[in-house]
Protein backbone atom coordinates (compact mmCIF):
# COMPACT_ATOMS: atom_id res chain seq x y z
CA UNK A 1 0.00 0.00 0.00
CA UNK A 2 1.16 3.25 -0.77
CA UNK A 3 1.34 4.20 3.41
CA UNK A 4 3.49 1.49 4.19
CA UNK A 5 5.86 2.33 1.27
CA UNK A 6 5.78 5.82 2.15
CA UNK A 7 6.81 4.43 6.12
CA UNK A 8 9.49 1.96 4.49
CA UNK A 9 11.06 4.95 2.85
CA UNK A 10 10.73 6.75 5.90
CA UNK A 11 12.64 4.62 8.05
CA UNK A 12 15.43 3.25 5.64
CA UNK A 13 16.05 6.69 5.45
CA UNK A 14 15.93 7.15 9.22
CA UNK A 15 18.61 4.41 9.70
CA UNK A 16 20.83 5.59 6.88
CA UNK A 17 20.46 9.30 7.73
CA UNK A 18 22.98 11.25 9.70
CA UNK A 19 23.02 12.34 13.47
CA UNK A 20 22.97 15.75 12.19
CA UNK A 21 19.92 15.39 9.62
CA UNK A 22 18.26 13.59 12.44
CA UNK A 23 18.61 16.44 15.22
CA UNK A 24 17.39 18.67 12.14
CA UNK A 25 14.05 16.63 11.31
CA UNK A 26 13.20 16.26 15.03
CA UNK A 27 13.99 20.30 15.51
CA UNK A 28 11.83 20.99 12.71
CA UNK A 29 9.46 18.65 13.73
CA UNK A 30 8.70 19.89 16.97
CA UNK A 31 8.75 23.55 15.90
CA UNK A 32 6.01 22.57 13.23
CA UNK A 33 4.00 21.03 16.04
CA UNK A 34 4.14 24.14 18.15
CA UNK A 35 3.16 26.65 15.30
CA UNK A 36 0.47 23.99 14.46
CA UNK A 37 -0.50 24.07 18.61
CA UNK A 38 -0.21 28.28 18.62
CA UNK A 39 -1.81 28.91 15.50
CA UNK A 40 -5.17 26.62 17.09
CA UNK A 41 -5.02 28.68 20.10
CA UNK A 42 -4.93 31.72 18.02
CA UNK A 43 -7.88 30.95 16.03
CA UNK A 44 -9.74 30.13 19.02
CA UNK A 45 -9.24 33.40 20.75
CA UNK A 46 -12.31 35.13 20.81
CA UNK A 47 -13.09 38.81 19.38
CA UNK A 48 -14.02 40.68 22.35
CA UNK A 49 -16.59 43.82 21.93
CA UNK A 50 -17.46 46.06 24.37
CA UNK A 51 -20.73 46.03 26.00
CA UNK A 52 -20.71 48.12 28.33
CA UNK A 53 -18.91 51.83 28.06
CA UNK A 54 -18.80 54.65 30.43
CA UNK A 55 -19.30 52.63 33.47
CA UNK A 56 -17.89 53.22 37.38
CA UNK A 57 -15.36 51.31 38.44
CA UNK A 58 -17.70 49.55 41.19
CA UNK A 59 -20.09 48.79 38.52
CA UNK A 60 -17.40 47.13 36.20
CA UNK A 61 -16.01 45.15 39.18
CA UNK A 62 -19.51 43.73 39.60
CA UNK A 63 -20.62 42.88 35.89
CA UNK A 64 -17.03 41.16 35.87
CA UNK A 65 -17.78 39.21 38.77
CA UNK A 66 -20.96 37.82 37.43
CA UNK A 67 -20.13 37.13 34.10
CA UNK A 68 -17.30 35.07 34.83
CA UNK A 69 -19.73 32.99 37.59
CA UNK A 70 -21.34 32.37 34.35
CA UNK A 71 -18.67 31.40 32.47
CA UNK A 72 -18.41 33.91 29.99
CA UNK A 73 -14.99 35.16 29.13
CA UNK A 74 -14.67 39.05 30.36
CA UNK A 75 -12.23 41.86 29.83
CA UNK A 76 -12.21 45.05 31.29
CA UNK A 77 -10.24 48.29 30.48
CA UNK A 78 -7.27 49.62 32.29
CA UNK A 79 -9.62 52.94 33.38
CA UNK A 80 -12.62 50.14 34.21
CA UNK A 81 -15.19 52.43 32.37
CA UNK A 82 -15.31 49.81 29.42
CA UNK A 83 -16.66 46.14 29.56
CA UNK A 84 -15.81 43.91 26.94
CA UNK A 85 -16.97 40.45 26.14
CA UNK A 86 -16.44 37.62 23.10
CA UNK A 87 -18.75 39.01 20.15
CA UNK A 88 -20.97 36.15 20.14
CA UNK A 89 -22.05 36.23 23.96
CA UNK A 90 -22.82 40.54 23.77
CA UNK A 91 -26.35 40.45 23.59
CA UNK A 92 -26.68 37.91 26.55
CA UNK A 93 -23.98 39.58 28.88
CA UNK A 94 -26.44 42.63 28.49
CA UNK A 95 -29.84 40.37 29.36
CA UNK A 96 -28.26 39.05 32.64
CA UNK A 97 -27.18 42.13 33.39
CA UNK A 98 -29.78 44.11 32.95
CA UNK A 99 -31.82 41.45 35.36
CA UNK A 100 -29.22 42.32 37.87
CA UNK A 101 -29.33 46.03 37.39
CA UNK A 102 -26.51 46.69 36.07
CA UNK A 103 -25.37 48.71 35.53
CA UNK A 104 -26.43 50.90 37.76
CA UNK A 105 -28.03 54.39 36.47
CA UNK A 106 -25.93 56.95 37.67
CA UNK A 107 -26.26 58.98 41.33
CA UNK A 108 -28.61 58.04 43.27
CA UNK A 109 -30.57 61.51 42.14
CA UNK A 110 -34.26 61.65 43.97
CA UNK A 111 -34.11 58.86 45.25
CA UNK A 112 -31.49 60.13 47.54
CA UNK A 113 -34.83 61.87 49.73
CA UNK A 114 -36.22 58.44 50.20
CA UNK A 115 -33.44 57.78 52.10
CA UNK A 116 -33.25 60.95 54.43
CA UNK A 117 -34.11 59.75 58.36
CA UNK A 118 -36.31 61.95 60.76
CA UNK A 119 -35.00 64.29 62.74
CA UNK A 120 -32.45 66.52 60.30
CA UNK A 121 -32.62 70.02 60.39
CA UNK A 122 -33.41 72.35 57.24
CA UNK A 123 -30.09 73.34 56.46
CA UNK A 124 -29.70 69.49 56.00
CA UNK A 125 -32.88 68.91 54.10
CA UNK A 126 -32.13 72.17 51.79
CA UNK A 127 -28.70 70.19 51.18
CA UNK A 128 -29.92 67.19 50.36
CA UNK A 129 -32.13 68.50 48.25
CA UNK A 130 -29.31 70.41 46.34
CA UNK A 131 -27.37 67.44 45.76
CA UNK A 132 -30.34 65.26 44.45
CA UNK A 133 -31.11 68.11 41.82
CA UNK A 134 -27.31 67.89 41.13
CA UNK A 135 -26.77 64.54 40.58
CA UNK A 136 -30.35 64.32 38.66
CA UNK A 137 -28.63 66.96 35.93
CA UNK A 138 -25.61 64.40 36.18
CA UNK A 139 -27.02 61.67 35.32
CA UNK A 140 -29.33 63.04 32.30
CA UNK A 141 -26.02 64.83 30.80
CA UNK A 142 -24.03 61.86 30.96
CA UNK A 143 -26.69 59.61 28.77
CA UNK A 144 -25.65 62.44 25.90
CA UNK A 145 -23.69 60.44 23.30
CA UNK A 146 -20.54 62.67 23.32
CA UNK A 147 -20.10 62.93 27.19
CA UNK A 148 -18.52 59.31 28.97
CA UNK A 149 -18.98 61.53 32.55
CA UNK A 150 -20.31 64.69 34.36
CA UNK A 151 -20.40 66.33 37.61
CA UNK A 152 -22.87 69.62 38.09
CA UNK A 153 -22.33 71.86 41.09
CA UNK A 154 -24.65 74.13 41.74
CA UNK A 155 -25.00 77.01 44.36
CA UNK A 156 -28.58 78.57 45.25
CA UNK A 157 -28.15 81.53 47.42
CA UNK A 158 -30.28 82.24 50.41
CA UNK A 159 -33.42 84.40 50.40
CA UNK A 160 -32.30 87.99 51.16
CA UNK A 161 -35.11 90.38 52.73
CA UNK A 162 -34.64 93.28 50.70
CA UNK A 163 -34.77 92.85 47.16
CA UNK A 164 -31.33 95.31 46.93
CA UNK A 165 -29.85 92.14 48.33
CA UNK A 166 -30.79 89.11 46.43
CA UNK A 167 -28.48 87.16 44.99
CA UNK A 168 -28.90 84.61 41.46
CA UNK A 169 -27.88 80.99 41.64
CA UNK A 170 -24.85 79.89 39.69
CA UNK A 171 -23.81 76.33 38.61
CA UNK A 172 -20.69 74.70 37.33
CA UNK A 173 -20.29 71.77 35.33
CA UNK A 174 -17.43 69.63 34.70
CA UNK A 175 -17.63 67.21 31.54
CA UNK A 176 -15.03 64.21 30.67
CA UNK A 177 -16.20 63.81 27.26
CA UNK A 178 -15.38 60.07 25.13
CA UNK A 179 -12.39 59.83 23.24
CA UNK A 180 -12.16 61.25 20.00
CA UNK A 181 -15.87 63.23 20.75
CA UNK A 182 -15.81 67.25 20.15
CA UNK A 183 -19.27 68.95 21.45
CA UNK A 184 -20.35 71.47 18.74
CA UNK A 185 -21.38 75.19 20.03
CA UNK A 186 -25.21 73.63 19.33
CA UNK A 187 -24.52 70.54 21.83
CA UNK A 188 -22.80 73.02 24.68
CA UNK A 189 -25.67 75.78 24.27
CA UNK A 190 -28.30 72.78 24.65
CA UNK A 191 -26.22 71.48 27.96
CA UNK A 192 -26.41 74.97 29.28
CA UNK A 193 -30.01 75.11 28.44
CA UNK A 194 -30.90 71.62 29.84
CA UNK A 195 -28.97 73.21 33.23
CA UNK A 196 -30.77 76.56 33.34
CA UNK A 197 -33.97 75.40 32.81
CA UNK A 198 -33.79 72.77 35.54
CA UNK A 199 -32.84 75.01 38.35
CA UNK A 200 -35.23 77.54 38.83
CA UNK A 201 -33.95 81.44 38.57
CA UNK A 202 -30.37 80.29 37.06
CA UNK A 203 -29.88 82.34 33.80
CA UNK A 204 -27.77 80.76 31.03
CA UNK A 205 -24.56 83.32 31.52
CA UNK A 206 -24.60 81.78 35.26
CA UNK A 207 -22.82 78.59 33.86
CA UNK A 208 -19.95 77.74 33.51
CA UNK A 209 -18.58 74.18 31.69
CA UNK A 210 -14.98 73.02 31.67
CA UNK A 211 -13.53 69.84 30.34
CA UNK A 212 -11.94 67.23 32.75
CA UNK A 213 -8.38 68.98 31.69
CA UNK A 214 -9.98 72.32 32.82
CA UNK A 215 -10.55 73.72 29.37
CA UNK A 216 -12.89 76.56 29.33
CA UNK A 217 -16.06 75.24 27.55
CA UNK A 218 -18.84 77.58 28.24
CA UNK A 219 -17.70 80.53 30.38
CA UNK A 220 -19.61 82.60 32.68
CA UNK A 221 -21.38 86.05 31.09
CA UNK A 222 -21.96 84.22 27.58
CA UNK A 223 -25.30 85.43 25.79
CA UNK A 224 -26.74 82.21 24.13
CA UNK A 225 -28.71 84.86 22.09
CA UNK A 226 -28.46 83.73 18.31
CA UNK A 227 -28.19 86.23 15.35
CA UNK A 228 -26.00 88.56 14.62
CA UNK A 229 -26.29 90.85 17.29
CA UNK A 230 -24.01 89.05 19.57
CA UNK A 231 -20.66 90.02 20.33
CA UNK A 232 -20.03 86.15 20.30
CA UNK A 233 -21.67 85.28 16.88
CA UNK A 234 -20.07 88.18 15.11
CA UNK A 235 -16.51 87.00 15.79
CA UNK A 236 -17.90 83.25 14.59
CA UNK A 237 -19.01 84.45 11.88
CA UNK A 238 -15.40 86.49 11.16
CA UNK A 239 -13.14 83.46 12.05
CA UNK A 240 -15.62 81.52 9.55
CA UNK A 241 -15.18 84.30 6.92
CA UNK A 242 -11.74 84.25 7.40
CA UNK A 243 -11.01 80.60 7.82
CA UNK A 244 -13.48 79.84 3.92
CA UNK A 245 -10.83 83.01 2.78
CA UNK A 246 -7.81 81.08 3.75
CA UNK A 247 -8.47 77.19 2.47
CA UNK A 248 -9.25 79.01 -1.17
CA UNK A 249 -5.79 81.47 -0.79
CA UNK A 250 -3.39 79.01 0.30
CA UNK A 251 -4.61 76.57 -2.41
CA UNK A 252 -4.05 78.85 -4.69
CA UNK A 253 -0.51 79.49 -3.42
CA UNK A 254 0.26 75.73 -2.36
CA UNK A 255 -0.29 75.66 -6.62
CA UNK A 256 1.55 78.44 -7.78
CA UNK A 257 4.87 77.45 -5.07
CA UNK A 258 4.68 74.40 -3.92
CA UNK A 259 3.28 72.22 -1.08
CA UNK A 260 4.33 73.16 2.04
CA UNK A 261 6.57 76.10 0.97
CA UNK A 262 3.17 78.94 1.42
CA UNK A 263 1.63 79.57 5.20
CA UNK A 264 -1.23 82.31 4.79
CA UNK A 265 -2.73 83.85 6.95
CA UNK A 266 -6.24 85.97 7.08
CA UNK A 267 -7.89 88.31 9.36
CA UNK A 268 -11.57 89.66 8.37
CA UNK A 269 -13.87 92.53 10.22
CA UNK A 270 -16.95 92.24 8.89
CA UNK A 271 -19.76 94.97 9.20
CA UNK A 272 -23.21 93.81 10.88
CA UNK A 273 -25.07 97.27 10.46
CA UNK A 274 -28.87 96.50 8.52
CA UNK A 275 -28.84 99.84 6.56
CA UNK A 276 -32.37 100.61 4.62
CA UNK A 277 -32.48 102.83 1.66
CA UNK A 278 -35.60 104.39 0.17
CA UNK A 279 -36.17 106.27 -3.08
CA UNK A 280 -38.66 107.34 -5.18
CA UNK A 281 -38.72 107.98 -8.39
CA UNK A 282 -40.63 110.20 -10.97
CA UNK A 283 -41.18 109.48 -14.82
CA UNK A 284 -42.97 112.26 -16.98
CA UNK A 285 -45.57 111.16 -19.12
CA UNK A 286 -46.36 112.42 -22.94
CA UNK A 287 -49.23 115.34 -23.38
CA UNK A 288 -52.37 113.97 -22.38
CA UNK A 289 -51.06 110.58 -21.74
CA UNK A 290 -51.85 108.67 -18.48
CA UNK A 291 -55.02 108.64 -16.17
CA UNK A 292 -56.61 111.71 -15.49
CA UNK A 293 -57.04 112.34 -12.01
CA UNK A 294 -59.08 115.75 -11.61
CA UNK A 295 -60.40 118.40 -14.04
CA UNK A 296 -61.37 121.99 -13.46
CA UNK A 297 -62.90 124.38 -16.12
CA UNK A 298 -64.22 128.25 -15.67
CA UNK A 299 -65.35 130.54 -18.54
CA UNK A 300 -65.41 134.50 -18.26
CA UNK A 301 -68.04 137.13 -20.37
CA UNK A 302 -68.53 140.68 -20.57
CA UNK A 303 -71.09 142.66 -22.46
CA UNK A 304 -74.54 144.63 -22.66
CA UNK A 305 -77.71 142.95 -20.48
CA UNK A 306 -80.13 141.46 -22.20
CA UNK A 307 -82.91 144.06 -22.14
CA UNK A 308 -83.77 147.44 -20.83
CA UNK A 309 -84.01 148.01 -17.46
CA UNK A 310 -82.04 149.65 -14.57
CA UNK A 311 -79.44 147.33 -14.67
CA UNK A 312 -76.37 148.65 -14.95
CA UNK A 313 -74.09 148.44 -18.19
CA UNK A 314 -70.55 146.87 -18.55
CA UNK A 315 -68.21 149.35 -20.04
CA UNK A 316 -67.66 149.58 -23.68
CA UNK A 317 -63.79 147.78 -23.23
CA UNK A 318 -66.11 144.49 -22.43
CA UNK A 319 -66.81 144.39 -26.74
CA UNK A 320 -64.60 143.89 -29.57
CA UNK A 321 -64.63 146.17 -31.93
CA UNK A 322 -67.17 144.31 -34.03
CA UNK A 323 -69.54 145.24 -31.49
CA UNK A 324 -69.66 141.52 -29.52
CA UNK A 325 -69.40 140.64 -26.17
CA UNK A 326 -66.32 139.78 -24.74
CA UNK A 327 -66.06 135.85 -23.53
CA UNK A 328 -63.01 133.84 -21.81
CA UNK A 329 -62.71 130.21 -20.56
CA UNK A 330 -60.33 128.07 -18.95
CA UNK A 331 -59.95 124.45 -18.41
CA UNK A 332 -57.44 122.68 -16.27
CA UNK A 333 -56.65 118.65 -16.13
CA UNK A 334 -54.70 116.73 -13.64
CA UNK A 335 -52.89 113.49 -14.86
CA UNK A 336 -51.11 111.02 -13.16
CA UNK A 337 -47.57 110.45 -13.79
CA UNK A 338 -45.13 107.32 -13.63
CA UNK A 339 -43.94 106.69 -10.05
CA UNK A 340 -41.64 104.42 -8.96
CA UNK A 341 -40.63 103.75 -4.53
CA UNK A 342 -37.85 101.12 -3.74
CA UNK A 343 -36.71 100.24 -0.45
CA UNK A 344 -33.62 98.68 -0.27
CA UNK A 345 -32.53 96.79 3.12
CA UNK A 346 -28.28 96.31 2.93
CA UNK A 347 -27.81 92.62 4.73
CA UNK A 348 -25.15 92.88 7.72
CA UNK A 349 -21.91 91.15 7.12
CA UNK A 350 -19.82 93.24 4.60
CA UNK A 351 -15.98 93.37 4.71
CA UNK A 352 -14.61 95.85 6.53
CA UNK A 353 -11.45 95.31 6.39
CA UNK A 354 -9.56 92.27 5.24
CA UNK A 355 -5.77 92.08 5.54
CA UNK A 356 -3.97 88.65 4.02
CA UNK A 357 -0.29 88.08 5.00
CA UNK A 358 1.18 85.27 3.19
CA UNK A 359 4.58 83.26 4.84
CA UNK A 360 6.93 82.43 1.87
CA UNK A 361 10.03 79.96 2.14
CA UNK A 362 13.22 81.20 0.74
CA UNK A 363 13.91 78.47 -1.61
CA UNK A 364 10.74 79.60 -3.70
CA UNK A 365 12.25 81.99 -6.34
CA UNK A 366 11.29 86.09 -6.03
CA UNK A 367 9.06 86.04 -9.39
CA UNK A 368 6.97 83.04 -8.06
CA UNK A 369 6.14 85.40 -5.07
CA UNK A 370 5.18 88.30 -7.55
CA UNK A 371 3.09 86.24 -9.13
CA UNK A 372 1.85 84.93 -6.04
CA UNK A 373 1.12 88.10 -4.43
CA UNK A 374 -0.51 89.28 -7.60
CA UNK A 375 -2.75 86.19 -7.62
CA UNK A 376 -4.09 86.76 -4.01
CA UNK A 377 -4.91 90.58 -4.76
CA UNK A 378 -6.82 89.96 -7.65
CA UNK A 379 -8.46 87.02 -5.89
CA UNK A 380 -9.57 89.57 -2.87
CA UNK A 381 -9.73 92.89 -5.21
CA UNK A 382 -6.77 94.54 -2.68
CA UNK A 383 -7.32 98.51 -2.49
CA UNK A 384 -4.78 99.11 -0.18
CA UNK A 385 -7.17 100.27 2.21
CA UNK A 386 -9.65 97.98 3.34
CA UNK A 387 -7.92 95.14 1.26
CA UNK A 388 -4.35 94.40 1.88
CA UNK A 389 -2.00 91.67 0.62
CA UNK A 390 1.73 91.31 2.63
CA UNK A 391 4.22 88.68 1.33
CA UNK A 392 7.10 87.96 3.16
CA UNK A 393 10.06 85.63 2.28
CA UNK A 394 11.32 83.61 5.84
CA UNK A 395 13.13 80.31 6.35
CA UNK A 396 11.12 77.93 7.09
CA UNK A 397 11.66 75.43 9.67
CA UNK A 398 11.44 72.08 8.49
CA UNK A 399 11.78 69.84 12.13
CA UNK A 400 8.27 69.65 12.55
CA UNK A 401 7.51 68.33 9.29
CA UNK A 402 10.12 65.76 9.89
CA UNK A 403 9.05 64.69 13.24
CA UNK A 404 5.36 64.20 11.46
CA UNK A 405 7.11 62.39 8.63
CA UNK A 406 9.17 60.30 11.33
CA UNK A 407 5.63 59.64 12.83
CA UNK A 408 4.04 59.03 9.89
CA UNK A 409 6.70 56.10 9.14
CA UNK A 410 6.49 55.12 12.54
CA UNK A 411 2.73 54.50 12.38
CA UNK A 412 3.37 52.80 9.17
CA UNK A 413 5.80 50.44 10.31
CA UNK A 414 3.65 49.82 13.24
CA UNK A 415 0.90 48.97 11.09
CA UNK A 416 2.61 46.94 8.83
CA UNK A 417 4.12 45.11 11.79
CA UNK A 418 0.37 44.32 12.96
CA UNK A 419 -0.46 42.62 9.88
CA UNK A 420 2.65 40.61 10.39
CA UNK A 421 2.22 39.63 13.41
CA UNK A 422 -1.44 38.64 12.68
CA UNK A 423 -0.70 36.85 9.86
CA UNK A 424 2.91 35.46 11.30
CA UNK A 425 1.30 31.80 12.53
CA UNK A 426 0.29 30.95 9.20
CA UNK A 427 3.57 32.53 7.63
CA UNK A 428 5.49 30.46 10.04
CA UNK A 429 3.65 27.51 10.10
CA UNK A 430 3.59 27.36 5.79
CA UNK A 431 7.96 27.97 6.06
CA UNK A 432 8.57 25.33 8.42
CA UNK A 433 6.34 22.95 6.41
CA UNK A 434 7.97 23.59 3.29
CA UNK A 435 11.59 23.59 4.77
CA UNK A 436 10.73 19.99 6.54
CA UNK A 437 9.35 18.74 3.05
CA UNK A 438 12.57 20.17 1.87
CA UNK A 439 15.06 18.64 4.28
CA UNK A 440 13.17 15.04 4.25
CA UNK A 441 12.84 14.73 0.27
CA UNK A 442 16.75 15.49 0.14
CA UNK A 443 17.94 13.00 2.62
CA UNK A 444 15.83 10.57 1.15
CA UNK A 445 16.70 11.05 -2.22
CA UNK A 446 20.31 11.24 -1.06
CA UNK A 447 19.36 8.29 0.34
CA UNK A 448 18.21 6.42 -2.63
CA UNK A 449 20.85 7.81 -4.82
CA UNK A 450 24.06 6.17 -2.32
CA UNK A 451 25.99 3.52 -4.25
CA UNK A 452 26.02 0.23 -3.65
CA UNK A 453 29.38 -1.08 -1.50
CA UNK A 454 31.99 -2.58 -3.19
CA UNK A 455 32.05 -6.45 -3.69
CA UNK A 456 34.80 -8.14 -4.15
CA UNK A 457 35.38 -11.96 -3.80
CA UNK A 458 37.44 -12.99 -1.56
CA UNK A 459 39.99 -16.39 -2.41
CA UNK A 460 39.34 -15.61 -6.38
CA UNK A 461 41.25 -13.87 -8.86
CA UNK A 462 39.10 -10.70 -9.85
CA UNK A 463 37.04 -8.02 -8.26
CA UNK A 464 33.57 -8.03 -10.00
CA UNK A 465 30.43 -6.06 -10.03
CA UNK A 466 27.70 -6.49 -8.06
CA UNK A 467 26.05 -9.84 -9.99
CA UNK A 468 29.68 -11.06 -10.87
CA UNK A 469 30.75 -14.48 -9.11
CA UNK A 470 33.98 -15.62 -8.36
CA UNK A 471 35.38 -18.83 -8.37
CA UNK A 472 33.65 -21.80 -6.75
CA UNK A 473 36.58 -21.12 -3.64
CA UNK A 474 35.80 -17.75 -3.39
CA UNK A 475 32.87 -15.98 -1.48
CA UNK A 476 31.20 -13.17 -2.50
CA UNK A 477 31.74 -10.50 0.72
CA UNK A 478 31.14 -6.62 1.00
CA UNK A 479 33.76 -3.42 2.11
CA UNK A 480 31.75 -0.67 3.76
CA UNK A 481 31.35 1.23 6.40
CA UNK A 482 30.93 -1.83 8.96
CA UNK A 483 33.45 -3.41 7.47
CA UNK A 484 34.04 -6.68 5.55
CA UNK A 485 30.45 -8.35 5.23
CA UNK A 486 28.88 -11.16 3.84
CA UNK A 487 26.82 -10.07 0.66
CA UNK A 488 23.85 -11.90 -0.31
CA UNK A 489 22.84 -10.77 -3.48
CA UNK A 490 19.07 -10.42 -4.50
CA UNK A 491 18.18 -12.50 -7.59
CA UNK A 492 18.32 -10.09 -11.01
CA UNK A 493 17.97 -11.37 -14.59
CA UNK A 494 20.96 -13.34 -15.80
CA UNK A 495 23.84 -11.26 -17.59
CA UNK A 496 23.44 -12.31 -21.36
CA UNK A 497 27.67 -11.79 -21.36
CA UNK A 498 27.99 -14.19 -18.49
CA UNK A 499 25.37 -16.44 -19.01
CA UNK A 500 27.49 -17.65 -22.28
CA UNK A 501 30.56 -18.28 -20.89
CA UNK A 502 29.72 -21.70 -19.11
CA UNK A 503 29.65 -22.75 -22.61
CA UNK A 504 33.30 -22.17 -22.89
CA UNK A 505 34.25 -24.93 -20.73
CA UNK A 506 35.57 -24.49 -16.80
CA UNK A 507 38.94 -22.44 -17.22
CA UNK A 508 38.57 -18.93 -16.92
CA UNK A 509 37.26 -16.34 -19.66
CA UNK A 510 39.67 -14.15 -21.39
CA UNK A 511 38.98 -10.14 -21.00
CA UNK A 512 38.76 -9.69 -24.75
CA UNK A 513 36.36 -12.50 -25.38
CA UNK A 514 34.03 -10.80 -22.77
CA UNK A 515 34.64 -7.87 -25.17
CA UNK A 516 33.46 -9.78 -27.86
CA UNK A 517 30.49 -11.16 -26.52
CA UNK A 518 29.46 -7.78 -24.84
CA UNK A 519 29.91 -6.57 -28.52
CA UNK A 520 27.78 -9.16 -30.50
CA UNK A 521 25.05 -8.19 -27.28
CA UNK A 522 25.13 -4.56 -28.07
CA UNK A 523 25.41 -4.35 -31.83
CA UNK A 524 24.71 -7.56 -33.47
CA UNK A 525 23.82 -5.96 -37.41
CA UNK A 526 27.46 -5.00 -37.11
CA UNK A 527 28.52 -7.87 -35.73
CA UNK A 528 26.88 -9.88 -38.92
CA UNK A 529 27.87 -8.23 -41.00
CA UNK A 530 31.55 -8.88 -39.77
CA UNK A 531 30.72 -12.57 -40.34
CA UNK A 532 29.59 -12.02 -43.28
CA UNK A 533 32.25 -10.08 -44.77
CA UNK A 534 34.20 -12.80 -43.10
CA UNK A 535 33.12 -15.52 -45.13
CA UNK A 536 32.81 -13.77 -48.66
CA UNK A 537 36.94 -13.90 -47.95
CA UNK A 538 37.01 -17.61 -47.35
Amino acid sequence: MPIRQHLGRLQAWWSSAESSTKVTAVLATIVLFAVIVGTAFWAATPDFQPVFTGVSESDSAKIATLLKERGIPVQVSSSGSVVSVPSGQVQQARIEMHQKGLPSSGAPGYSRLGQTGIGQTQLQEQTTLRIAMEEEIQNTIERLDPVESARVHISVPKEAVFAADKQEPSAGITLKLSPGARLSSEQVQGIVHLVSYSVDGLKPERVSIVDSEANPIWESGHSTTTGVGTVGARRKAELEYAERMRRTLQQSADEAAGQGKTKVLVHAELNFDSVERKSVEYTPLGERTGAKVSEASSVERYGPPAGGGSAPTYPAGGIDSSGRAYQNENKVANYNINEERRTITEAPGDVERLNVSVLIDKAVPPETVAKIKSAISGLIGADNQVRNVICEQVEFDKSEEKTAEAERAKLATAKRFEAALKYSPLLLLLVVAVVLARILGRNIGQSAALPQPALAAIGSGYSGSESGSGSESGMAVTIGEDGIQRYAPSPKAPDPVLSLLPALGDHEPEPELINIIQFTIDKPDKMAALLKQWLKRE
